[in-house]
């Protein structure tokens, strides 16, 4: 059990640090389109990464549901962060 449990702690750790390199590279991504004049919400994109994440996850023997709720909840946090960059520009997202 305990080298289960650490197996699990070294997932942890690894998936924080995607994640955190992820929202570093949100940041930029908004950067980009604040300097483009270029809206936050791109629906096509974001139609495009579900439905290749859903696939991933199937692959993967993921149950769907959650990765929907968990790819949906990552999306609100990355506009939230955009549009963070957008209110401090002065311009609107």
């Amino acid at each position: 059990m305990k080298q289960l449990r650490k197996k699990i702690d070294q997932c942890d750790r690894s998936l924080l640090q995607t994640l955190a390199e992820r929202f570093r590279t949100v940041k930029k991504v908004g950067l980009y389109k604040l300097k483009n004049d270029l809206p936050v919400l791109q629906k096509s994109r974001w139609a495009e990464v579900m439905e290749a994440r859903l696939k991933q996850a199937r692959q993967l023997h993921l149950n769907d549901d959650f990765v929907e709720k968990l790819f949906k909840l990552i999306h609100k946090e990355s506009l939230k962060t955009q549009k963070a960059l957008y209110r401090k520009s002065g311009k609107k997202s």
